[in-house]
């Protein structure tokens, strides 16, 4: 089942920059033109083209929806193909994601080809709980 999405696109971001304050920016222009019968799932985000020596990356950050819609300029409709993924759960804050997703690419660098972008989805964070220790992100690949 495909995936489709409204996002707001940040390019070249150095990863340490991406803060709540960010992400919060993003969702808030977002969830003011999705309609909330049409949000399909939790927020999420998409890493494009990430450069280790730079630490960089082109993110999406996202709300998956029900129904494509038309979005004003600045914000994007976008969709990843459905089909086989591999899921990482990580349980609290996000200081160790990073490791994480290391783990996660090194096991998939040795078993399969990824298809796509990976994604996070924030099934509990910031908009739910004040302890970060109750964070609970899904780290998605999709693969062939």
């Amino acid at each position: 089942m495909d995936i489709k999405y409204v996002s707001k696109m940040y390019p070249a971001v150095r990863a340490e920059e991406l803060d709540t304050t960010v992400y919060n920016a993003a969702y808030r222009e977002i969830y003011k033109i999705v309609p909330a019968n049409n949000i399909a799932g939790v927020p999420m985000s998409i890493w494009r083209n990430y450069n280790e020596q730079t630490n960089t990356v082109d993110i999406e950050i996202a709300v998956p929806v029900g129904t494509e819609i038309k979005v004003p300029t600045g914000l994007i409709a976008g969709k990843i193909p459905g089909g086989k993924v591999i899921k990482h759960i990580h349980y609290g804050n996000y200081n160790k994601i990073g490791k994480a997703w290391d783990k996660l690419m090194e096991y998939i660098g040795k078993n399969n080809k990824p298809r796509h972008d990976g994604f996070e989805m924030y099934v509990k964070g910031p908009a739910n709980t004040t302890n970060e220790e109750e964070y609970v992100t899904w780290l998605i690949v999709p693969v062939e």
